[in-house]
């Protein structure tokens, strides 16, 4: 999500050298300054729940081998709040596959593809598949056509006789510094226009949820997921775009990094005909579920028509939680925020961290069986 165009889907494997060794001599294990530094660990962290992920991984990054342990290791060293120097935007794309199968094999009918670029979205909506399916991958940098770190999802149906509908999530904002973001996303739906794809029958959803600059890979792959478990809501989405109409969009357009910009324009900024909304107005409250921003989190549950005041689906946590409270449970101090954010600001929830570290204690757990 950064302001320059940078290669980095599926370049090349990043090495990762972590500062200690992730397994303990055994003279050290289960003694009085082992445990002690297990509850430095915690309270580095800052968050019990994050801190059971970490020890649940931590069995299997041990075991691994290759650049998959590599991976482990960044993550695990990244949520214990220790300073890393990788792109986990890389990182995570390059492990993206392994992610796509396990989520594909846990959840029937997801479809869920992993694209190098949006050109080769625009070749499945040509060649037979599913009606329904889902496609994360990294936008382009219109001057030098690489590709770059930051990653979108979008959900895809294509109908008999007719033109596919799309609904593009953005995770972080449509506009971005200097309005690279916004340049990005309109290459994409000048591409599908020449493919012959309506551009009143794209939507791109902003939902300003990420705050840190290379987590969009697993929010990417969390908005996949619950767009498939919500697939209802999103089946009436796609109805009103086979129209040409997105609902509440003449209200929610104006929310969006996107409509702030066209209010102080007085030409078209985005391709003429795609439709824009925020988040909140349209998508399900889980989609919010690992959002960084505890002050994003309690206004979007003081929303009058209390869309966002639901609880969010938590494994082993009976009824689930609202935003707040998992934002509040995953809560740790960060070094490293957005350039719009004050520098008092020092914490955020860690809780898309703990999406990437149940995503690979699935992963290994599947390698090691």
């Amino acid at each position: 999500m950064g302001n320059v165009c940078v290669g980095g889907s599926r370049m090349s494997h990043q090495v990762y050298s972590p500062d200690r060794a992730d397994t303990p001599p055994r003279s050290e294990r289960n003694t009085p300054d082992r445990r002690q530094r297990a509850a430095g660990d915690a309270e580095r962290t800052q968050s019990m729940r994050l801190q059971q992920k970490i020890n649940d991984l931590k069995p299997y990054v041990r075991h691994a081998r290759g650049p998959i342990k590599a991976y482990g290791q960044a993550a695990l060293d990244r949520a214990s709040g220790k300073k890393t120097s990788v792109s986990f935007a890389e990182l995570d794309a390059t492990h993206l596959d392994a992610m796509v199968y396990i989520e594909n094999q846990r959840n029937p009918g997801l479809n869920l593809k992993h694209f190098r670029d949006h050109k080769e979205l625009i070749q499945a909506l040509q060649s037979d598949g599913p009606s329904a399916f889902r496609a994360i991958f990294p936008q382009t940098c219109p001057e030098t056509g690489q590709t770059l770190k930051h990653h979108v999802m979008a959900d895809v149906r294509l109908h008999q006789g007719g033109a596919p509908t799309i609904i593009i999530t953005e995770p972080a904002v449509i506009v971005g510094a200097r309005y690279q973001q916004l340049q990005r996303h309109n290459l994409t739906l000048e591409d599908l226009s020449e493919s012959g794809v309506p551009l009143s029958q794209v939507a791109i959803i902003e939902t300003q949820a990420q705050k840190t600059s290379d987590d969009c890979v697993m929010y990417s792959l969390h908005y996949a997921i619950k767009a498939h478990k919500n697939a209802a809501q999103f089946d009436d989405i796609h109805h009103g775009l086979q129209h040409g109409t997105l609902s509440t969009e003449s209200e929610s357009r104006a929310r969006t990094t996107l409509g702030a910009l066209e209010a102080s324009s007085s030409y078209s900024v985005m391709h003429e005909g795609a439709h824009a909304a925020f988040g909140a107005d349209v998508l399900p409250v889980d989609f919010y579920k690992h959002g960084a921003s505890l002050t994003q989190a309690k206004q979007l549950m003081k929303r009058p028509d209390g869309r966002m005041a639901g609880r969010v689906a938590s494994e082993g946590r009976g009824e689930g939680e609202n935003l707040v409270q998992r934002n509040q449970a995953f809560r740790v101090k960060r070094r490293e925020l957005l350039d719009d954010e004050t520098p008092s600001n020092t914490q955020c929830s860690a809780s898309i961290d703990g999406l990437r570290l149940q995503e690979l204690i699935r992963v290994l757990a599947e390698e090691q069986r």
